[in-house]
């Protein structure tokens, strides 16, 4: 379970630290593990622990990464949507910029044996645009992102971003504006 930030949490008259929720004032997100009850996927009960308290390890000495050596991590902050492979599990950002001065991205992260909680981005997306809905395709090596709302904080005079076209030039009445978009990244 993904949990993007709780910049509120502990703040007067709001709820405080507890066992799921660890972090007062959390701007970068945590991310929680759920296991189903003897790993039966029709239980009515289930157990779970933090898989991740993101952050930029070298500036916070809070991040965790269930366990992995906090100085061989991407820096990961403000988790928003999950999906899966067959390595593991992949976490797409929204509001990384803000919080730790990182474009958002896609990132795997391992689940299992020695690579649990190992944090590796493999993909960022420009400036202002949130990373979103991945989609997996195990048996191409390819997973599809959405590329939401490039250029967030620029105008149409101002633009900040020409994504997906990366140009500026115009024509025949024709502009090149930002534009959100889906993305196919394969493995070479």
């Amino acid at each position: 379970m993904a949990c993007t930030n709780n910049t509120q949490r502990g703040t007067p008259g709001k709820a405080g630290v507890d066992e799921m929720n660890p972090k007062t004032i959390n701007r970068d997100g945590h991310v929680l593990e759920i296991t189903e009850a003897r790993n039966d996927a029709t239980a009515t009960s289930f157990g779970w622990s933090i898989l991740l308290v993101c952050g930029d390890p070298a500036v916070s000495g809070s991040a965790y990464f269930a366990g992995y050596p906090v100085d061989q991590v991407s820096p990961i902050s403000c988790p928003d949507n999950v999906a899966f492979d067959k390595a593991g599990l992949l976490i797409s950002t929204d509001g990384q910029p803000g919080a730790i001065g990182y474009n958002d991205g896609l990132f795997r992260v391992g689940l299992e044996g020695a690579n649990r909680g190992r944090v590796d981005q493999f993909l960022a997306v420009p400036r202002e645009a949130e990373t979103c809905g991945p989609i997996i395709r195990d048996d191409e090596s390819m997973v599809y992102v959405a590329v939401q709302h490039p250029r967030e904080h620029g105008s149409f005079a101002e633009q900040h971003s020409d994504f997906p076209d990366y140009t500026a030039v115009t024509g025949n009445g024709m502009v090149a504006a930002p534009r959100p978009s889906m993305v196919q990244v394969w493995q070479k």
